[in-house]
């Protein structure tokens, strides 16, 4: 027999298990990651990426994936490069970078194919803006490399 339930809201098609599993904010903030097997929870990449696409749709924003590094012994990829829609120019900067609108988002902090990214005001307002970037898990961790 089954139960009755009252104010039942999560209607979505997305996994609540995904969705708190990967820190999919932080991975969406416009700048590009690199996602080892370390950072996955029993996912292959090729999974990861196609659910990174799907869940990017959903979300209004565009996001490219790629896998680097293979092991020519395992044919397995050792990392995912992922690079979603920048929050502030609203431009993917791999994209700008290869196009006519280079400097579109030459002022965009976030976006590490700017020359001015190693600038040091640059870095600074990169820092501040991470630093009060809230995400699904709290509060941001920014180390700069």
């Amino acid at each position: 027999m089954s139960d009755v339930v009252r104010g039942f809201k999560s209607w979505t098609k997305e996994s609540s298990e995904f969705s708190t599993v990967y820190p999919w904010a932080d991975w969406f903030d416009g700048q590009q990651h690199r996602i080892s097997k370390e950072d996955l929870s029993d996912m292959p990449f090729d999974d990861l990426a196609r659910y990174a696409h799907a869940k990017a749709r959903r979300e209004g924003i565009s996001v490219k994936t790629k896998r680097i590094e293979r092991d020519r012994r395992t044919g397995k990829y050792k990392y995912l490069i992922l690079e979603a829609t920048c929050p502030l120019c609203k431009a993917i900067h791999s994209d700008l970078a290869i196009s006519d609108k280079a400097n579109k988002g030459e002022d965009c902090f976030l976006n590490g194919f700017s020359p001015r990214y190693e600038d040091e005001d640059f870095v600074a307002q990169r820092k501040e803006y991470l630093a009060r970037a809230i995400t699904g898990f709290g509060y941001k961790l920014v180390v700069d490399h």
